[in-house]
């Protein structure tokens, strides 16, 4: 159904909005801002906000809601095994609120599940965005005009400006790489649907080609 849409990370598409004419600079100072009040506030308020913003921001790009929906795909099942996590190891000295057998669910392990779960799905929004407004170069150049000053402090501000170009360029071709990979393990009668646990033993013929 999806199989057609294309992947947001590290893909930028030069499209006319608003947020595509900014400069790099004026995006990258508000995210990283907004990256550091995520990792320092604990407001749920703020995240559903934040979260909302980050969404409005990619239709607004010119990005249809399928091809959202089909690039948060992944990330939704990377959120609930994160909760899952937080479900049954933390929170061990809160109130019990569900006891079922061996399973038990604390009002603390709910409460960092949905709190890392919000702050994961706010981190890659962001990666979303920027880089889908932002060519490599753009931001790349940004990176470099914002770090300057600290080339007084001998700094290698180039070197990592060039490994922040590198390291978004090779997202759309690993990308590609693993698309062929997993085609050519179709083709050969890899069976990639089913239940979760086989999707995942089976993932490992594409990992370990790419």
């Amino acid at each position: 159904m999806f199989q057609n849409l294309p992947m947001l990370l590290g893909q930028y598409r030069p499209l006319n909005s608003w947020l595509h004419r900014l400069d790099a600079r004026s995006k990258l100072i508000p995210v990283v801002f907004i990256l550091v009040l995520s990792l320092l506030t604990d407001s749920f308020l703020f995240y559903i906000i934040i979260q909302i913003l980050l969404i409005t921001g990619l239709l607004l790009s010119g990005i249809d809601s399928k091809t959202i929906y089909y690039n948060f795909k992944p990330i939704l099942i990377l959120m609930g095994i994160t909760s899952v996590y937080h479900i049954i190891f933390s929170g061990q000295d809160s109130e019990i609120l569900v006891q079922f057998w061996i399973i038990t669910i604390r009002e603390a392990a709910i409460y960092k599940a949905v709190f890392y779960s919000l702050r994961l799905m706010i981190f890659i929004s962001i990666a979303f965005l920027v880089t889908l407004t932002c060519s490599p170069s753009e931001l790349a150049e940004a990176a470099t005009k914002i770090l300057k000053p600290l080339e007084k402090m001998k700094l290698p501000v180039g070197d990592f400006s060039l490994i922040l170009f590198i390291a978004i360029r090779f997202i759309p071709i690993l990308y590609n790489e693993f698309n062929a990979i997993k085609n050519a393990q179709s083709i050969r009668g890899v069976n990639f649907t089913g239940a979760l646990i086989n999707r995942t033993k089976k993932i490992t013929s594409i990992i370990i080609p790419v």
